[in-house]
């Protein structure tokens, strides 16, 4: 076999004229570009420098007006997203859940958003209905820190019963 040998370089003289002037065409508008970079960013850095300068003039001279009537309607604004963001029907369902005992009924239900506290004021008609009660409530898994805050003994139509008032707290 003959080995065959491939020299596939280019020869100096072979080179068109065509090529040197699209290097030069390249160099002229990477150099023009590199220009216009350097243009932009002095201009960027002078409108950055009269801007502060407009800012700080213009806290100087504007006045403060306080405006309480603001602050108020923005914190009827806050207390009606707190109401609409509390989860009702978890609780709704987590109060359900622990009323399994026929001799609890409620009497108030009282939840606060801004506290996330949740205030109940329940008759039981005997103790073990009240602890029963409690005892479900602990069970619920949205309801955090119960607590009986107080109970009394009162007169239910003639029938004796225990008034009791709960808290707890609900997570974020």
């Amino acid at each position: 076999m003959k080995p065959i040998y491939l020299n596939h370089s280019l020869q100096a003289e072979q080179t068109h004229w065509s090529s040197w002037l699209m290097l030069a065409i390249g160099v002229l508008v990477f150099g023009s570009t590199l220009v216009m970079l350097q243009q932009i960013k002095a201009s960027n850095a002078a409108l950055q420098a009269q801007h502060v300068a407009h800012s700080a003039s213009k806290q100087l001279t504007m006045p403060r007006i306080n405006r309480p009537e603001r602050d108020v309607d923005a914190e009827a604004v806050n207390n009606a997203i707190r109401d609409i963001v509390t989860p009702w029907a978890s609780l709704l369902k987590a109060l359900e859940t622990a009323a399994i005992e026929e001799n609890v009924k409620m009497l108030t239900f009282e939840p606060n958003a801004k506290t996330r506290n949740l205030r109940l004021k329940l008759v039981a008609l005997d103790k073990a209905a009240m602890w029963a009660y409690m005892h479900n409530l602990n069970q619920q898994n949205i309801l955090k820190e119960i607590r009986l805050i107080s109970n009394e003994a009162v007169d239910l139509n003639g029938q004796p019963a225990l008034e009791f008032l709960v808290e707890a707290k609900w997570p974020i």
